[in-house]
């Protein structure tokens, strides 16, 4: 889904050459949204109604990954965004890390040698430390619904030309691939009722030793869960109230 029309068509239906960040009402969506630190409202703003239908859409379809593409640098942007790295790290750091390592690996050979090194030589960062963000869609995602999330920028131009995105598409296309495949590894299963059969919503699933800061996933409704993690072994622990 796309973030922000109004925004995107400020200056009308035909052309986005007058685009701008902030929507009809001059409020930026990337900062509206829920916030693990400054709680339901970080920007003193309403709920916008382009969040309130990322976050539904987001809260319906109960995502395990995803991915969130922006443009204006070249780097892989891992959370957390509202911390940095010395107040607080993601328990899955690694993952991330490795993720966004193996998308940085799968740029074609077409793509210029400087791609994606404009913030980081290594092109990932982890968010807060490349600069903070309250309300951002990434910790929102991965803090308050125990999804994982990153933003991928992929242009230091803010708005490449027309006739270049083919070309970006030629840069990225393994990339994104490699992001989707990586995106499906770890552990997965249904949650059931020993005594009728039946499917389990909302059991907390736990890596002992390990899951800190909301990092747990929960089964969904159909009882399904999946907990993308690195290669190991783990203990870990379900749970449900009552």
């Amino acid at each position: 889904p796309f973030a922000n029309p109004d925004g995107t068509y400020a200056g009308g239906n035909n052309d986005v050459s007058e685009a701008t960040r902030y929507n009809a009402n001059y409020i930026d969506i990337n900062r509206n949204f829920p916030d693990p630190i400054e709680g339901q409202h970080p920007d003193n703003n309403s709920t916008q109604i382009e969040t309130q239908a990322f976050m539904n859409y987001a809260i319906n379809n109960q995502f395990d990954v995803n991915c969130n593409l922006h443009g204006g640098s070249e780097v892989v942007n891992y959370p957390f965004d509202c911390w940095t790295s010395s107040e607080k790290t993601h328990a899955d750091k690694s993952w991330f890390e490795s993720v966004g390592n193996a998308f940085i690996d799968s740029i074609s050979s077409y793509a210029p040698s400087s791609y994606f090194t404009d913030v980081t030589s290594s092109g990932v960062v982890d968010g807060g430390d490349w600069y903070t963000v309250n309300g951002g869609r990434q910790d929102y995602h991965t803090y308050l619904l125990h999804q994982r999330e990153v933003t991928i920028e992929v242009s230091s131009t803010k708005m490449p030309q027309s006739e270049s995105l083919s070309n970006y598409w030629t840069y990225l296309k393994s990339s994104l691939l490699t992001y989707m495949e990586r995106s499906m590894r770890g552990f997965c299963g249904v949650t059931y009722d020993s005594i009728t059969n039946q499917p389990i919503s909302n059991v907390k699933i736990e890596i002992n030793n390990h899951d800190r800061d909301n990092s747990e996933i929960y089964s969904k409704n159909n009882g399904y869960y999946f907990r993308p993690i690195l290669a190991g072994s783990y203990s870990v622990t379900f749970s449900k109230e009552g």
